[in-house]
């Protein structure tokens, strides 16, 4: 749905211009779309032209630091950065809302756990199938074989 893809897209991948105004009125309770400190960035998961992940969606990076945000390979490091509410694993292309959440739904249709911005599917219509990498085609493909 073109929501999933604005959010595996762009959710916390822009610095917010209204936080570094001091303008941002979603800043307690953390509720914006964009990140206000480096270490809630996060890269967005691509799947490259071989068929590989631009970074792993369950291997964690041991450079990364969780309290800066920062890693000493930047955006090239090939590991999963454990991000604020680790959304590089749960905005991954592998993940997204390929899974129903346990959590009901308020008025408005958003999440009572984890609000407007849950990552888990909420129904159905909701659902997405997840995108896999190359390697674990092969592996799944090898296993059926």
């Amino acid at each position: 749905s073109p929501q999933h893809y604005t959010y595996l897209k762009e959710f916390r991948t822009e610095q917010c211009p209204l936080f570094v105004q001091h303008k941002c009125t979603q800043h307690r309770p953390y509720t914006c779309f964009h990140w206000h400190f480096v270490n809630q960035r996060r890269r967005r998961s691509i799947r490259r032209r071989d068929g590989t992940f631009n970074y792993s969606p369950d291997v964690y990076c041991t450079k990364y630091d969780e309290a800066t945000g920062l890693c000493p390979e930047g955006d090239e490091c090939p590991f999963l950065h454990r991000t604020t509410g680790d959304t590089e694993r749960r905005y991954h292309l592998r993940y997204y809302k390929t899974g129903i959440c346990i959590h009901e739904t308020d008025s408005k249709g958003n999440c009572t756990k984890n609000g407007l911005h849950c990552a888990f599917a909420h129904g159905p219509h909701d659902l997405r199938s997840p995108v896999y990498d190359i390697r674990e085609l092969q592996a799944m493909e090898a296993l059926q074989n």
